[in-house]
């Protein structure tokens, strides 16, 4: 196996990651958080030091990559990567233990969304911005390996999948993620930007609009309140977030083939038009269940339908509101038939579809 070239794209990946700690570190010193501050800065030396010496030992060594090599990247960097993302949580008492720093930056890079912290609402602000910045960057990471590694060496079922980036076969690993890169994560950006900005536009406040902007594209689901996105009372607020899930959990090389003129793209691919029918098929039962266990009226009950739908289905984890598990709508909570959980639960296994940020199985297999 080619240690080497898998070693020197986590080396590089860790620099970038230690970059992207200045990113919060900024927030901490904005905010007046001192310890969050000197955190991020120890963390960021060491997760740059430990980067730097594994590029420095692999240069020269790159090769092409295959079967294995794409395994074992896969393995090591979601595996390595939440070490050194735990450590600002860690140190700068957020988390309660390393296990729980761990889960949380596991949680984030992996984009589950799943949380051990509580408080969320009185958590240091730069800790809150970590949390979605990494899940946008575990979004990003899943979407390059699908369309860099995994897609050309046939793994998962990928080789059922053809991507529209054209790219070289034989390139090295770091040259063919380099590729995607260069191809993909400005149009993940731009996209971030814009949720950010509607979110602001429509009564969301800056700080808050920039993470839920950076969880919904990474389709994570990580908020910034306890009450997740039903603390900010806001129908438009959740319409906006939907959407911008829905686009995360598209395959990628569709919105790269529409920006460079190819809009027809997204009607030709089949697993497009399931994931939309999808929704659309979950909305409506979900619209229905919600009307006839609780005589919800038409409006809330299509708005939280819509918005519980495309958040499951594309495994981001939002909600809309409180919900009573045992039936009730109690304080303005939803009434949730246990039915309607288990769908749901089964959906999430689903997910969108492939080269996208979404969890689960994933359309395309399930087709």
């Amino acid at each position: 196996m080619a240690y080497a070239a898998v070693l020197a794209v986590v080396g590089w990946a860790m620099s970038l990651f230690a970059v992207a700690m200045l990113f919060p570190l900024l927030v901490a010193l904005g905010y007046g958080e001192t310890r969050a501050a000197g955190s991020f800065f120890a963390s960021a030396l060491v997760t740059l030091f430990i980067g730097g010496g594994l590029i420095m030992a692999t240069r020269g060594d790159e090769k092409t990559v295959s079967r294995r090599e794409g395994f074992f990247l896969a393995a090591l960097a979601w595996g390595a990567l939440p070490v050194f993302g735990a450590l600002p949580i860690y140190f700068s008492g957020a988390a309660g233990s390393v296990v729980d720093a761990y889960f949380e930056a596991l949680s984030g890079l992996t984009t589950t969304g799943a949380t051990v912290l509580q408080g969320l609402d009185e958590l240091p602000r730069s800790i809150l911005f970590w949390r979605a910045l990494m899940q946008w960057i575990g979004g990003l990471g899943a979407i390059l390996l699908a369309v860099a590694i995994l897609s050309l060496l046939g793994i998962g079922g990928l080789s059922l999948y053809r991507s529209a980036i054209p790219r070289g076969e034989r390139d090295t690993m770091a040259g063919r993620l380099r590729h995607a890169v260069e191809s993909i994560w400005w149009i993940y950006a731009c996209l971030t930007a814009v949720c950010a900005v509607l979110l602001w536009l429509f009564g969301m406040p800056p700080f808050d609009a920039v993470c839920h902007a950076f969880s919904a594209l990474s389709t994570g689901g990580f908020s910034t309140r306890d009450g997740s996105v039903g603390a900010f009372g806001s129908p438009l607020l959740e319409f906006t977030l939907a959407i911008f899930m829905l686009i995360g959990a598209i395959n990628f090389t569709l919105h790269w083939a529409a920006v460079n003129g190819r809009v027809q793209a997204y009607r030709e691919d089949p697993e497009f038009k399931y994931l939309i029918g999808l929704v659309l098929v979950v909305t409506i039962l979900v619209t229905g269940a919600l009307v006839l266990s609780d005589g919800t009226g038409a409006f809330d009950a299509v708005r939280n339908a819509l918005f519980v739908a495309i958040s499951v289905v594309t495994t981001s984890g939002f909600l809309p509101a409180e919900i009573d598990a045992a039936g009730t709508a109690a304080g303005g909570g939803l009434a949730w038939p246990t039915f309607l959980s288990m769908l749901l639960l089964i959906l999430v296994l689903v997910g969108g579809c492939t080269g996208s940020t979404a969890g689960g199985v994933k359309l395309m297999r399930i087709a």
